[in-house]
């Protein structure tokens, strides 16, 4: 199922995942890319411990439906903006 107004997956479209999911688009000159995320919330009664394994579970469940889908999931760990002022300040050098 795809959104047409942004050709995106719906969240529908990603059932599999039980947390709700954020899509977000970047374009910037030198790179494009969606990020995809979700919202994990401690519980009341979980301990740090299971908290953080329950998030990192959720983490992996997302990246599954990802990568079933055919998405390439990127090994750059910097962070959007980050990502963007470098592509920015790319043409500079």
């Amino acid at each position: 199922m795809v959104n047409d107004e942004m050709s995106l997956p719906t969240v529908d479209h990603l059932a599999v995942i039980p947390s709700p999911v954020a899509f977000d688009t970047v374009s910037a000159p030198l790179t494009d890319f969606l990020e995809v995320s979700i919202r994990v919330k401690p519980k009341n009664d979980e301990s740090r411990d299971e908290f953080a394994a329950r998030a990192k579970h959720k983490q992996q469940k997302l990246e599954a439906a990802a990568r079933d889908r055919g998405v390439t999931i990127s090994d750059n760990p910097e962070n959007k903006t980050r990502r963007v002022l470098n592509a920015l300040t790319a043409g500079d050098r």
